[in-house]
């Protein structure tokens, strides 16, 4: 049975005064100015209270006097409590915000705007948290662009609080625009030998851990960064240790003029299957290490065991794999073999996770003529750069990235989680 909107109006109206209620209590419960504002109001209501008597008199009927007196300062101090915390609940900028969500539609099939429970500053980081009103997450998010319109602001990232009711958000000025560069520099890489710092978006710096996400996927059109990209993180690769082994079948001259330290570059396909082949052998190898060991994974085991035997994680990067897997015009000999360059990858990418061995393909359309679904459902961690609907439907699912990232800027990427981040580069 359809309830009537006048119905969900008024059951609204209640709700946002039963969450401006709560969100009162817990601000007095964590706010010390608060706390001093509530006992200052008790302190006042006390002295009401004793002085009650003097309130009202009556010479005729006195007890009655003091009956009303009694009963108006009660009065005074309950709905003047509930007031006040109402108040201490209700964020700067309430009235305001969602007279600007309603004025751009964002709204529930009621008419009615998510209530703003909390609206803290820090520095030039601002973070909303709302009750979501019925609005489902990914609405959310595919509406980002009209909330930064209608609050005036660069959101940085949309997330669920503990529970589905509750939307986060982070967010920086309107004014905020991104560098034209940002250059890696050692102190940007992160301490964590299996974090990655893919570069900066609106409230900081994007790490990624290689332990959460095993391997990644990047694409984009032509000229749209990723080779700088992905200079960016072999570089740090090599800054923590790891082995590197490049696949680039374009010459490999974004990669010859760099004395990178670890690093194999890979050109052809024959010493490509050859090298594949050599990393199922050090998987075996190093599942046996971590079976003596009793560990679960390359952390684990590189505890248990003295810096001299410590496993260096392995990273295999291919630059624009369309080169390495597109089989358009090979003969049946030639498709024969791309397949088993195709099956050595499957392996690493289905089970390298555990054994520190990682993959990092960068492509422009990775659709299932470029990369079999057995290898992309594994790389995990997603990297859109400038595309259109198709390219980024192909990439992260959804068509965000064709409308977020800047047609005109070069480095701009959005992520799986829906963070628009700039890229570092690394100078000549």
């Amino acid at each position: 049975m359809e309830i009537p909107k006048q119905n969900l109006n008024h059951r609204t109206k209640i709700k946002r005064l039963v969450v401006t209620f709560k969100n009162g209590c817990l601000s007095i419960r964590n706010n010390r100015n608060k706390q001093i504002i509530i006992c200052a109001y008790l302190f006042v209501f006390i002295l009401f209270w004793l002085n009650r008597g003097s309130l009202y008199t009556s010479d005729y009927f006195p007890e009655l006097a003091y009956s009303f007196s009694s009963l108006v300062v009660n009065l005074f101090g309950t709905f003047g409590i509930i007031l006040i915390i109402c108040l201490l609940g209700h964020p700067f900028k309430t009235h305001q915000i969602q007279t600007a969500l309603l004025r751009a539609g964002f709204t529930n099939s009621a008419g009615e705007s998510p209530i703003l429970m909390q609206l803290i500053e820090e520095g030039s980081i601002i973070t909303y948290v709302f009750e979501s009103c019925g609005i489902p997450y990914d609405i959310w998010v595919t509406k980002q662009l009209d909330i930064e319109n209608a609050l005036n602001i660069v959101i940085a990232s949309i997330t669920m609080g503990k529970n589905q009711k509750t939307i986060i958000i982070k967010a920086v000025d309107g004014t905020y625009s991104y560098p034209a560069k940002i250059e890696l520099r050692t102190e940007n890489i992160p301490v964590d030998e299996a974090e990655l710092a893919l570069g900066e978006y609106a409230i900081g710096q994007l790490v990624l851990s290689l332990n959460l996400y095993p391997h990644i996927l990047i694409g984009g059109s032509t000229g749209s960064g990723k080779t700088v990209l992905l200079k960016s993180l072999i570089l740090q690769c090599c800054y923590k240790g790891h082995r590197v082994l490049i696949t680039d079948f374009k010459g490999g001259i974004d990669y010859l003029h760099h004395s990178w330290h670890n690093v194999t570059l890979v050109m052809d396909k024959h010493t490509l299957l050859e090298s594949l082949e050599g990393l199922i052998d050090d998987l075996e190898r190093r599942k046996v290490l971590l079976r003596s060991t009793h560990s679960a994974n390359i952390n684990e085991y590189n505890k248990k065991v003295g810096k001299q035997e410590q496993m260096k994680r392995i990273i295999l990067v291919f630059d624009e794999a369309a080169e390495v897997f597109d089989k358009t015009g090979l003969t049946k000999e030639e498709k024969v073999f791309v397949e088993r360059i195709e099956n050595r990858l499957s392996s690493l990418a289905r089970l390298g996770r555990a054994f520190g061995i990682h993959l990092i393909l960068s492509t422009q359309r990775p659709d299932a003529d470029v990369l079999k679904g057995q290898i992309k459902n594994n790389l995990d961690y997603r990297i859109c750069g400038r595309s259109d609907n198709v390219l980024s439907q192909i990439i992260l699912d959804k068509t965000d990235a064709a409308d977020r990232v800047p047609k005109d800027k070069q480095g701009m990427f959005l992520n799986q989680d829906d963070v628009l981040f700039k890229s570092y580069y690394i100078g000549e």
